[in-house]
């Protein structure tokens, strides 16, 4: 989320942007023929450069935002334009090369995919739909509604040796075959789970990358044999753990929804019939009246208590990464499309948050610190406080925060513990050089002895603070 970075010799190597961008995530990478890399950050292209990612502007067109890349088997660039089509980098100049039913005009373009059968086609990925293009015209991909049987948020397009395309969904995968469409999840073989990535390889094998549930192969046994590859365990990734009204613990599973465990044993919470996307949960927050909020990766926000599960209305298109509430009992979020808090049955988005927010923590009845992108911002009775800023805070983005004593503690994504006094104003920075793992911190906890536990990107950290220095070490 702090710009581009290549692993070279053993070092890593950072490359920054270089125009100012309110979001340093980069959400796509390619090579085209010549061996330019290109990504893309805040919806607009970069090339790879001379040490640096250089803005390369499209038609000197302000309005533009790019949301996909991909290179043809020529090696030619392709992007995908929010509202405006495909465009082609011929040359020093870009042609409008697709246009996209207006029926279809706002749906976010996620993947361009080039037919390896049939040149004349290229086909579009939306979160909701497949388009096939022919003639610079982009379309539903058929008249028999076989898209229509593909059920769940489509995450990745693969084509097959037999030229059968191949979609992975949050809810396994799936292969359309001419008129048909075969549904793989754990009842013949493959996963329940999200398969984010599927790849052909020069042997003609797919591999299907799932979400916490392995790799699987398909080896050409007409996609109905699976074999998962050695050495990789069935995993269940633990995103959250919260308590129950009965003070059971909670966890949430990325893929698996919900277990409970009552001191005694284990069992899978039931979630209501008809709703797969709430297994992916990524975040647990239990409220004061007992209340369990459940934030999801496809499907939003939900409540659940003795009564069952409800689901927030207008959640479901974003992401809920973190979930916490003020003094005041307002719940608060922090989603992939920024940050909102629960009032009168439903949200509101606090204006003013860059798009991405991982982490919030409350400062008493009006005032909440929220982690971004771009460091911590604060908002008191529901506004932004303009200008301010944590003294000597590095430019990355945060991904924990907690109160210590009269400390707040921030985990970063790239340079390490920052502690702030509120009292005194004294700032202190524990990175790899202080005996960390790591410099990325994704979770902050203090126990009853006062240590400090974190959990980093190699492993398991603790600190003890020293009241007298007000040092940790």
């Amino acid at each position: 989320m702090n710009g581009l970075a290549r692993l070279y010799n053993g070092r890593i190597i950072k490359y920054k942007p270089d125009i100012p961008v309110k979001r340093s995530f980069v959400g796509n990478i390619t090579q085209d023929g010549e061996g330019t890399i290109w990504v893309t950050a805040a919806g607009m292209l970069f090339r790879v450069k001379n040490d640096k990612m250089q803005h390369v502007p499209i038609n000197d067109d302000p309005d533009i935002f790019i949301t996909s890349l991909a290179v043809n088997s020529t090696g030619s660039l392709y992007v995908s334009v929010y509202k405006k089509g495909i465009y082609r980098l011929k040359g020093q100049k870009w042609e409008h090369v697709i246009d996209i039913d207006s029926q279809f005009s706002e749906q976010i373009i996620k993947r361009i995919f080039f037919d390896r059968f049939d040149k004349s086609k290229t086909y579009l990925l939306t979160r909701s739909g497949l388009l096939c293009a022919r003639n610079g015209m982009a379309k539903p991909l058929d008249a028999k509604n076989i898209t229509g049987k593909i059920k769940g948020q489509l995450l990745c397009i693969e084509q097959d040796a037999d030229a059968n395309i191949w979609l992975g969904t949050d809810n396994g995968a799936y292969c359309i075959m001419n008129d048909s469409v075969i549904h793989y999840n754990s009842s013949n073989g493959l996963t329940d789970n999200s398969v984010p990535d599927i790849y052909f390889d020069a042997d003609k094998n797919l591999w299907l990358g799932s979400l916490g549930n392995g790799l699987y192969r398909c080896e050409g046994d007409r996609y109905t044999v699976f074999d998962r590859t050695q050495g990789i365990p069935e995993s269940k990734i633990v995103m959250s753990v919260t308590e129950d009204w009965n003070k059971n613990v909670l966890m949430g599973i990325d893929g698996a929804g919900l277990l409970r465990y009552d001191g005694k044993k284990t069992s899978e919470v039931p979630v209501p019939t008809g709703s797969p996307y709430l297994k992916g949960v990524q975040s647990l927050y239990t409220d004061k009246n007992g209340t369990v909020w459940i934030g999801t990766g496809q499907t939003g926000l939900w409540q659940y208590d003795k009564k069952g599960f409800r689901q927030v209305k207008n959640s479901s298109s974003f992401a809920c990464n973190f979930i916490t509430a003020d003094d005041n009992g307002t719940i608060w979020l922090g989603t992939s499309m920024g940050c909102f808090y629960y009032q009168n049955g439903g949200l509101k988005q606090l204006e003013g948050i860059p798009p991405y927010s991982s982490a919030m923590l409350s400062l008493g009845r009006d005032s909440i610190l929220i982690g971004t992108q771009n460091g911590v911002m604060l908002a008191v009775n529901k506004k932004i406080v303009s200008g301010f800023k944590l003294k000597s805070f590095p430019a990355t983005a945060v991904y924990s925060m907690i109160r210590y004593r009269d400390l707040l503690l921030v985990g970063t994504d790239d340079s390490g513990l920052y502690t702030w006094d509120m009292t005194t104003g004294a700032v202190n920075i524990y990175n790899v050089d202080d005996g960390l793992k790591a410099n990325s911190i994704y979770s902050l906890a203090a126990d009853e002895r006062g240590r400090l536990w974190m959990g980093t990107g190699k492993g398991i950290n603790r600190m003890q603070y020293d009241p007298a220095k007000k040092t940790f070490g």
